[in-house]
């Protein structure tokens, strides 16, 4: 090894440190490493900054909103800017953070921007945001990496299958039981009793159309239980209004982003999550880390790896309407198995407290750098 922990030089490279669970865990796991003398430089191509971080930050993007010939002229700018910092700079490891969809522009990244050895995380099971075809680029990129890391054991057991590199490594996303358990304590203004949903409307992935539709069919608005979603996106506006057409629309409440979520969770009676696919979905362990119970379908992947039945929440058959409804009322009514739940609910996911997964980080980097 060329660096013990405390002298290493990282370098995570994102898409931005705000919006998501890829950006959050960024955020994370560098003040961990910080704190363990471990030196940490962001690099984000957009520079949009919401979650807290420790290290240094360098952000190479350029103006978005710019068209035509400007746009242009700002990709090469933002290339020229992030292949003349790796150039000036050297790292024991390079953490690449981001989804690659543009296939000639990551081939040129990992075969000769990249100067340092480099680490590909793989946040989605969603492949094609990170395998770009043909397959050959994929592999030009993969195979020169000095470890590829999944944060759930299905996405990194269908890496090993149906791509074959060995390499792939297991690291679950963590979560900070200690600020969660002072961030919960805020006081935020909800209905009495409500469920709970929280994600992006960038796309339809999460289904919050559906999970609607379900609230609006269940028994819960005649019980006073309302519905509360956080979160926001371009298909916002859309969900807003057919929600606004329900017959129970004032008891479903948009609140949009919020800096801080586990007072939600923590009030909330239980979490849903209604995805057609995920990676290591980070609301299932964020709502049981602040003691509130999940109810999710088994897509994959990672709400397998995180609820176990009727212990912590409920896992429902895959796109199984009919049981998910049932299972939004089992959670009010079945006082015995929700009791059970809630009361195991942040220590199960104890294990991925962010000083246990950081010092994991931490024996990799002796192990293999």
């Amino acid at each position: 090894m060329n660096a013990t922990p405390k002298n290493l030089r990282l370098c995570i490279v994102s898409d931005q440190l705000a919006g998501g669970g890829a950006e959050r865990w960024a955020a994370q796991v560098s003040c961990y490493f910080e704190a363990q003398g471990i030196s940490v430089h962001h690099v984000v191509v957009v520079p949009q900054v919401t979650y807290p971080f420790c290290g240094q930050l360098v952000a190479v993007g350029g103006d978005d909103k710019a068209r035509g010939w400007r746009r242009l002229v700002q990709r090469l700018k933002r290339f020229r800017q992030f292949n003349t910092f790796f150039k000036n700079e050297s790292f024991d490891l390079i953490i690449d953070n981001r989804v690659k969809i543009k296939p000639f522009q990551e081939l040129i990244i990992h075969r000769w921007v990249y100067r340092s050895p480099y680490l590909l995380m793989v946040h989605s099971s969603a492949k094609h945001l990170y395998f770009p075809k043909p397959r050959w680029i994929s592999d030009a990129i993969y195979h020169k990496a000095k470890a590829i890391v999944a944060v759930s054991g299905a996405i990194q057991q269908r890496i090993i299958a149906e791509d074959h590199y060995p390499a792939c490594q297991l690291f679950y996303n963590p979560i900070d039981l200690k600020q969660i358990a002072e961030w919960q304590l805020e006081s935020v203004v909800t209905p009495t009793q409500y469920i709970l949903a929280v994600g992006s409307f960038r796309d339809g992935v999460k289904q919050f159309d559906r999970l609607i539709a379900l609230y609006a069919a269940s028994k819960l608005p005649s019980w006073d239980i309302h519905l509360v979603l956080l979160g926001d996106g371009p298909l916002l506006t859309e969900i807003m209004a057919q929600a606004k057409a329900l017959s129970c629309a004032e008891k479903i409440h948009f609140m949009g982003n919020v800096a801080n979520p586990f007072p939600y969770y923590k009030n909330a009676l239980y979490t849903t999550l209604t995805s057609r696919f995920e990676g290591f979905p980070s609301v299932l362990i964020e709502s049981l880390a602040a003691g509130t119970p999940v109810l999710s379908y088994d897509c994959f992947s990672g709400p397998s790896e995180i609820i176990s039945h009727e212990n912590n929440g409920l896992l429902i058959p895959d796109q199984d309407e009919e049981a998910f409804l049932s299972g939004m009322h089992r959670l009010i009514e079945d006082k015995t198995v929700y009791l059970r739940c809630k009361t195991n609910a942040s220590q199960s996911v104890s294990h991925l407290d962010l000083s246990m997964i950081g010092e994991q980080w931490v024996q990799w980097f002796k192990t293999f750098l």
